[in-house]
């Protein structure tokens, strides 16, 4: 049974205001109007609906019934209409956000705490992903955004975008000194004690990239879950390690940790968001992404 919208809305007005000519103010419809969808309604449903009087208009049976479920109706109509209406604005909502270690201390922080400052009200879920499993999550629906570095798997159902460049560095316990100075070939340190990421990573896929261009083997001797530990592994003197330059930068300063210089530079990476080509609309998202986009 196909039935007018209409007819419910004004059967409601009516109802509500157990008056024909109230509605019809309410509605800016002519009374004659408002009694004429109630009628269609009634011949539509098969039963009356409201019972008139010189006191004024009384429900039936058949009418207190089906207002109960109206009224419901539209009360969800109204409370949908207000949340898309709040989203819109950005008054409510959620974002769902994977990141990696280096991502979220050295990028996203700062952008949160603005977005935080602007919309209150949204809902933030923060979880550490690695490439593979950050992008089943976002085609499933179960990630909004992902902000990762390069390199990563190419993947056409996810779109791309570029945020921010940075590179990385070879450092060593302060036991290398005799090295800091040295223009170093990258053979001559492949029998080093080499601490890398673990397999499925950004950083492990990158040196084996970087390892693989130059035609050179190298067998690390450690492999770790992430890059803090690396760090404070190479500073116990356990290793050499490739770690981003800004992670260490205070460290560097401080001599906590020495660089040891490449003849061959290592090629630069990226900070990137990710989204899902499959849902192309998300509005918290989509103001949060042209923020981080600036």
């Amino acid at each position: 049974m196909s039935l007018n919208y209409d007819y419910y809305h004004i059967f409601y007005h009516v109802a509500e205001n157990k008056s024909l000519t109230a509605a019809a103010n309410q509605l800016f419809l002519s009374q004659s109007t408002v009694s004429r969808s109630i009628q269609n309604l009634e011949h539509e449903l098969g039963c009356t609906l409201l019972l008139r009087s010189k006191q004024g208009i009384s429900l039936t049976e058949e009418g207190s019934f089906l207002y109960d479920y109206v009224k419901k109706a539209f009360a969800y109509i109204s409370y949908a209409e207000n949340h898309l209406h709040n989203i819109q604005k950005l008054n409510s909502g959620f974002l769902r956000i994977g990141a990696t270690e280096l991502t979220l201390q050295y990028f996203l922080l700062s952008h949160l705490e603005t977005f935080e400052a602007k919309y209150p009200g949204i809902h933030m879920e923060l979880s550490f992903q690695i490439p593979k499993e950050a992008f089943q999550l976002l085609n499933s629906g179960l990630l909004d955004i992902a902000i990762l570095t390069t390199p990563f798997s190419e993947n056409d159902s996810i779109q791309k975008y570029p945020l921010m460049n940075f590179s990385d560095i070879l450092i060593a316990s302060p036991q290398y000194e005799h090295l800091k100075h040295k223009v170093l070939d990258f053979s001559q340190l492949q029998n080093e004690p080499f601490i890398v990421m673990e397999h499925g990573t950004s950083a492990r896929l990158y040196i084996d990239e970087v390892c693989s261009s130059l035609d050179i083997t190298y067998f690390p001797k450690y492999e770790v879950g992430s890059m803090p530990l690396i760090v404070s592994m190479v500073e116990r003197n356990l290793g050499i390690g490739f770690v981003p330059e800004i992670f260490v930068h205070e460290k560097l300063k401080k001599g906590k940790l020495i660089q040891l210089q490449l003849k061959t530079p290592l090629p630069s990476r990226q900070i990137c968001a990710f989204t899902s080509k499959a849902f192309p609309v998300h509005s918290v998202r989509d103001v949060f992404l042209k923020q981080l986009c600036k």
